[in-house]
């Protein structure tokens, strides 16, 4: 199984919910913003221009943008 699994588009939300149980936790919660800007960085994802809300209660339904798979 894949990353392909997160279905398209969607959110860095969604990316962790999906990630969280396969590779744990990050030593600090920001790290996930920082591996976010690599993925972006190297082409490995890319936004698509829209938004939904986030769902997680910790969320606090803000904004955020969805992706797609590069």
């Amino acid at each position: 199984m894949g990353l392909q699994e997160v279905q398209e588009p969607f959110t860095g939300e969604a990316f962790r919910v999906y990630a969280i149980p396969k590779i744990g936790h990050p030593h600090h919660h920001n790290a996930w913003g920082a591996m976010w800007n690599v993925a972006l960085r190297k082409g490995w994802i890319l936004p698509t221009g829209q938004y939904c809300n986030m769902g997680t209660k910790k969320s606090h339904a803000r904004k955020t943008e969805l992706y797609n798979w590069s």
